[in-house]
């Protein structure tokens, strides 16, 4: 079920990377610290990329599916010989963060983006850390972007997935087609499954604006209703559907007019 042009993943990535500056020495780093473990080894990483998907794994899904343990920070720093240019760096980074929990899964949530010069490298400190059986990765895909299908705007949010030639899952949702590729940290998550032979499925979460909406995080929650998440959630997903869908509208915070709500 991968997709028929997965080799251009790698291609993707690589122009993204701006030579001049990386020689420079003034760029970004990726610092994985962990005070609890050495490595982290899990049946399941779910990987959260951007605003929905930070939202509902961090104020839905943690907090109604037993005890999760912080055991790992990703910070990105900027590389420079300058330390007052350092120390300004320092205070920009963003930082995600990784959760073990005690059924076998363990979430990385990222609510900012990473900028696309380091997505490799944060790809693989992340798949380093955490030896994970299979990695699932929510993220969010611009309609505005999205050039193989047309007519989608009363259709939106909805759902489109990439697999990694391992997964023999079954994806209740299509596959994201060609000339349309994913970018940034998704990509990379998903060409480093490739290259260390985990199964692995991006769910792009198709979005007409950059707010949160109901219907997006109920999408979300029947991706934990897959046979590959179903598993690890059952509690969750055995209560009534209608109040599971109550406590998610609790969570939604009001319109911003930055455009994301953690501004």
């Amino acid at each position: 079920m991968a997709a028929p042009w997965f080799d251009d993943l790698t291609l993707q990535l690589d122009e993204d990377f701006d030579d001049e500056e990386q020689l420079s020495g003034n760029f970004w780093k990726v610092d994985l610290q962990s005070e609890k473990c050495s490595e982290v080894t899990c049946k399941l990483l779910i990987v959260s990329l951007g605003d929905s998907p930070y939202l509902f794994t961090s104020k839905f899904l943690r907090p109604r599916t037993g005890e999760w343990e912080p055991v790992a920070h990703i910070r990105l720093r900027k590389d420079t010989d300058d330390y007052a240019s350092w120390e300004k760096a320092t205070l920009k980074r963003t930082e995600s963060v990784i959760w073990r929990g005690n059924s076998g899964a363990a979430i990385l949530e990222c609510r900012q983006e990473v900028l696309p010069e380091v997505s490799n490298a944060w790809s693989e400190a992340v798949l380093d850390f955490v030896k994970a059986e299979q990695v699932v990765v929510l993220s969010t895909y611009p309609a505005a972007r999205l050039q193989s299908e047309e007519n989608i705007m009363d259709s939106l949010p909805m759902l489109r997935c990439l697999t990694s030639s391992t997964w023999s899952h079954r994806t209740p949702w299509p596959l994201l087609q060609s000339p349309d590729v994913i970018l940034g940290c998704a990509a990379a998550v998903l060409t480093q499954c490739q290259l260390r032979r985990v199964a692995s499925a991006v769910y792009s979460l198709v979005i007409g604006q950059a707010d949160v909406d109901m219907d997006a995080l109920a999408l979300l929650l029947q991706v934990m209703d897959t046979d590959v998440c179903s598993k690890y959630f059952a509690d969750l997903l055995s209560a009534p559907r209608s109040a599971a869908l109550s406590e998610l509208r609790r969570i939604i915070p009001p319109p911003s007019s930055s455009g994301s709500m953690f501004q």
